[in-house]
């Protein structure tokens, strides 16, 4: 495997061999040939945060690319906790591939579960706006995380976004990977947290400045046409996450009151 190593930071060799070691661990995980692998190392100066060490990386799977995002206390934790994100990814992908998930618990189709495995993903059916109807509801119990753990989480779930309970704000928040170039994205309920690492998410603002009614966040869903969105229930006073289906109705993630 051609482990290729960007570090943003002073590491020594037995760090950067740590890199090396841990990817090589993955191969034989792989369901295809790694054909190559990328890491990045950083590290935040500033001694008030807790995991200033960061580790970004990405394998390439015979085509098939799984990327990770994580952030440590040490340098060495960072490339410990990016191996096993990594490693999960690996597994899911060999049993997608060699099980296509029959006991897993996969979706009806046109339907996405919070916190499932990936599924195969048929292409989406365009419904018009006007026929569209919620036909799905899920509540959840959300796990308090950051948003670089919510990131890491919907990476290795596959999911295009991921709603959580943001501890650094107290509120729901919600992170995604819709953006156009590529990066990840994170919408808050309200002002964004001073110590928001931007390297790696982009913060985006809430299209709505208050809580709404989920009536109000279906109109605006349908007037912008987008996959998802992100708004705080006024009748729930909690983060909910109204999205496209494939089947092209709209289904709700909510936050459990």
């Amino acid at each position: 495997m051609q482990v290729s190593l960007t570090a943003r930071t002073t590491m020594s060799a037995e760090q950067r061999r740590r890199v090396t070691r841990r990817l090589e661990a993955l191969e034989p995980l792989a369901s295809s040939p790694i054909l190559a692998a990328y890491v990045r190392i950083d590290r935040d100066d500033n001694p008030s945060i807790a995991r200033p060490c960061h580790a970004e990386g990405e394998i390439d799977v015979n085509g098939h690319r799984i990327r990770a995002h994580v952030a440590g206390a040490s340098t060495e934790m960072a490339i410990d906790d990016l191996g096993d994100h990594l490693e999960r990814q690996l597994r899911r992908l060999a049993e997608r591939r060699i099980t296509r998930r029959r006991e897993t618990g996969e979706a009806q189709p046109g339907e996405w579960r919070h916190g499932d495995l990936p599924t195969q993903r048929p292409e989406y059916f365009p419904r018009p706006p006007e026929q569209r109807q919620v036909v799905r509801r899920k509540t959840f119990a959300l796990e308090p995380m950051t948003p670089l753990q919510a990131a890491a989480d919907m990476v290795d779930l596959d999911h295009d976004f991921y709603l959580f309970h943001d501890v650094r704000t107290d509120d729901d928040a919600v992170v995604h990977r819709l953006r156009e170039d590529g990066r990840l994205g994170l919408i808050e309920a309200g002002e964004s947290a001073p110590e928001t690492d931007r390297r790696w998410l982009v913060v985006e603002p809430n299209r709505f400045s208050e809580p709404v009614v989920l009536e109000a966040a279906i109109e605006e869903m349908t007037g912008i046409d987008h996959r998802f969105l992100y708004f705080v229930d006024a009748d729930r006073a909690r983060g909910a996450v109204i999205y496209r289906r494939y089947d092209g109705h709209y289904g709700l993630i909510e936050a459990q009151p």
